[in-house]
C-alpha cells in the first residue's frame, strides 16, 4: 500500500481532472439509456392499460368467449419439464350460473382484442429479452498499477472569417522588407526538430519587434491595415500557428473596440496616440540615445522616435529575463483558461472595478493642497509574460494632472489576476518612493513598511515582499482567507483600507472585528467632536450678534 500512495501522489491534476470528467461522461451515458428505457416501460403500460379497461356495450348479448391460449415465447423456457395435468372441473351449480350471467351482462372480451393484448404480451417479453447496451466502463486503477490518461478528443474549431490559407499572412507581410526573411523562418519551422523550434521563434521574435518599430513609425503619415495592426498587438503572423486553437483567432480578429475614455491601449493605438500628440512620450534612459537628452517638446515622428525604444523595454520588464521571450502568437504558448483569460480591454476594465472596490484610494492623490483622482493608463502588449510592471508612476512634467504607466502582456501563462496586482502593487510602491523622493526610506508608505522590519529582515527584497503581501490583501484577505501576518494586515488596513462595501461583508466578527470596532469608534467620536465645535461654533456667532445689536440700539 506505500507503493500505491506514493504512485497516486505522483500523479497530475490534469490527469485526475480527465479521468473524472470521463467518469462523468459515462454517467450521463447510462441515465440517457436509463430515461428510454423508463420512457418506453411508461409508454408499454398505458396501452396495457387502455386495452384492459375497455368501455363493455351493454345493449350486446353475446355468449361467452371462447379461451384463446396464449402461448409463451421460445425464449422463455421452464426451470424443468412436467407433463402437463388435466384436472376435471366440478359441475357448474346455481351460484355460478348466475355468477356467469353477471359477468356476461357487463364484460365483453372480443376475440380481436384478445389477439391484440396476447401480440402486447409478446412485445413485452421480447423487450424483456432484449440484450443490454454494451458499454466498456472504465476500470478503477489499482494502487499498484500506473494511473491511466484518457485519450484527449481533439475539438475541431471552424472560424467564420472568411479568408483563404495564407492570405492573413500576405496581407501583414505586403510592402514590408522582412517578408523573405520571415518566410524562411517558418518554412524551417515546419522540417525543424523540437530541440530547435524555440531558436526558430526567438528568430522570429527579433524579426517582429523590428517590423513593430518600422511599422509604428508609419503610423505618422499612414493608415495601417487590420492585419499589420493585429501583427502589432498580438504577434498574430500566420493562422498555421494557431490551427487547433481558431477560436481565439477569431476572438481576436473580430474585437475592434476603441479605447474611447477608458485609458487602457494596445501598442498599435499607443503608438497612434503619441503620434497625435494626445500623450506624452514614455520616459526614456539616456543611454538608448547615446546620451543625448531627449526633446522634452518632440511631437510626431521624434516623439515616436523615442517610444519605440521604451515600449519593447516595458514587454520586456513584463516578461523577465529568464521567462519567455517569444512574442509571435503560436498554439504551444498561447493557452487561455478560466485562471488566465486574455487580457483585452473588457477584462481589464472589469477586474479593475473588482480591485478598486479592495483599494478605493489607489488613484486618489493629494497636491498641491488639493485632492483628485486621476485616471490609470494602460499598455497591452504582446508576449507570454506573467508579471506586470509600472513604467513611471506619472507622466513626465504632469504628477498632478497624470496617472501611471502599467504595461501587461496579453497572453499571461498562469493567473492574469495576479500579472495585473503585481503591476498595480508596483505602481503603489514607485509612487510612494517617487513623492517622498530621497526621503522614502523613513517617510510615506515605503518608509511604514520598511519600519516593520528589522535590519535583518531588511536584507531581503522589501519591494516583492510588498507586492506578494498586496497580492494576498486583495486577492485574499479581503475573502476573509487569512494570509498576511497581524503586523501586515494592520498596516495594509491603515494605509490601502478596503472600501465600504468589502468592509461590510467583514463586519461579522473573525481578524478584522477589532479593526473595524476601533475604526467605528473613532468615526463616531470624531462625530460628536464636529458637532461640539458646530454648537460652540453658533454659541459664538450669536453672542457677536447680539452684542453688535446692544450697540446698535445703544
Amino acid at each position: 500500500m506505500q507503493a500505491g500512495k506514493v504512485s497516486m501522489a505522483a500523479l497530475t491534476r490534469e490527469q485526475l481532472i480527465q479521468y473524472v470528467r470521463k467518469l462523468e461522461q459515462k454517467v450521463r451515458q447510462f441515465q440517457q439509456v436509463l430515461k428510454e428505457r423508463d420512457q418506453e416501460i411508461l409508454t408499454l403500460k398505458r396501452k396495457v392499460t387502455s386495452l384492459i379497461q375497455g368501455k363493455p356495450d351493454a345493449a350486446v348479448s353475446t355468449p361467452p368467449a371462447q379461451k384463446v391460449e396464449i402461448q409463451a415465447p421460445k425464449k422463455v423456457q421452464p426451470l424443468e419439464e412436467k407433463p402437463k395435468t388435466f384436472v376435471k372441473k366440478p359441475a357448474v351449480g346455481a351460484t355460478e350460473r348466475a355468477k356467469e350471467a353477471y359477468e356476461e351482462s357487463h364484460t365483453v372480451k372480443e376475440t380481436d382484442s384478445r389477439e391484440e393484448e396476447a401480440a402486447l404480451i409478446d412485445e413485452m417479453l421480447a423487450y424483456a429479452d432484449k440484450p443490454e447496451v454494451e458499454e466498456t466502463a472504465q476500470e478503477i486503477p489499482d494502487d499498484d498499477s500506473p494511473y491511466p490518461t484518457p485519450p484527449q478528443e481533439k475539438i475541431v474549431f471552424k472560424p467564420s472569417i472568411n479568408f483563404q490559407a495564407g492570405e492573413f499572412l500576405s496581407a501583414v507581410l505586403d510592402g514590408e522588407e522582412e517578408a523573405d526573411e520571415v518566410k524562411a523562418l517558418l518554412e524551417s519551422l515546419k522540417t525543424c526538430e523540437q530541440d530547435q523550434k524555440r531558436n526558430i521563434m526567438l528568430s522570429l521574435t527579433s524579426v517582429h519587434w523590428r517590423m513593430i518599430k518600422k511599422m509604428a513609425l508609419r503610423l505618422a503619415v499612414e493608415n495601417l491595415s487590420w492585419e499589420k495592426r493585429l501583427f502589432m498587438r498580438y504577434g498574430m503572423l500566420d493562422e498555421k500557428l494557431m490551427s487547433d486553437r481558431m477560436d481565439i483567432w477569431e476572438q481576436l480578429y473580430l474585437d475592434k473596440s476603441r479605447p474611447e475614455n477608458t485609458g487602457i491601449y494596445f501598442i498599435d493605438e499607443w503608438f497612434d496616440e503619441i503620434a497625435r500628440g494626445n500623450l506624452k512620450y514614455s520616459t526614456i534612459d539616456e543611454m538608448a540615445l547615446d546620451g543625448r537628452k531627449p526633446d522634452p517638446h518632440a511631437t510626431g515622428e521624434t516623439a515616436l522616435g523615442y517610444e519605440v525604444l521604451s515600449v519593447p523595454q516595458m514587454q520586456r520588464m513584463c516578461v523577465g529575463a529568464r521567462a519567455n521571450l517569444v512574442s509571435i502568437m503560436v498554439q504551444e504558448y498561447c493557452a487561455p483558461a478560466r485562471d488566465n483569460p486574455i487580457i483585452n480591454r473588457k477584462w481589464l476594465m472589469a477586474s479593475l472595478h473588482d480591485v478598486l472596490k479592495c483599494d478605493y484610494l489607489m488613484f486618489h492623490r493629494k497636491y498641491k493642497g488639493e485632492e483628485f483622482d486621476v485616471q490609470p493608463l494602460f499598455i497591452i502588449s504582446p508576449g507570454y509574460g506573467q508579471r506586470a510592471g509600472c513604467w513611471e508612476p506619472w507622466s513626465p512634467g504632469k504628477k498632478g494632472s497624470s496617472g501611471p504607466r502599467i504595461c501587461l502582456c496579453a497572453f499571461p501563462p498562469r493567473s492574469s489576476m495576479r500579472a495585473l496586482l503585481m503591476g498595480l502593487a508596483d505602481y503603489r510602491w514607485e509612487y510612494a518612493k517617487a513623492d517622498a523622493m530621497h526621503y522614502w526610506i523613513s517617510e510615506g508608505l515605503t518608509g511604514k513598511w520598511l519600519a516593520l522590519f528589522n535590519k535583518k529582515e531588511q536584507r531581503k527584497d522589501m519591494k516583492q515582499v510588498f507586492i506578494d503581501c498586496y497580492f494576498h490583501w486583495v486577492q485574499n484577505e479581503a475573502r476573509r482567507i487569512p494570509k498576511l501576518e497581524k503586523r501586515f494586515r494592520e498596516f495594509f488596513w491603515r494605509n490601502t483600507p478596503f472600501g465600504d462595501e468589502i468592509k461590510q461583508n467583514l463586519k461579522g466578527g473573525g481578524m478584522f472585528a477589532r479593526m473595524i470596532e476601533m475604526e467605528d469608534a473613532k468615526k463616531k467620536r470624531d462625530e460628536e467632536e464636529q458637532i461640539e465645535i458646530d454648537r460652540i461654533k453658533a454659541e459664538r456667532e450669536a453672542r457677536k450678534t447680539a452684542r453688535r445689536a446692544k450697540m446698535e440700539s445703544g
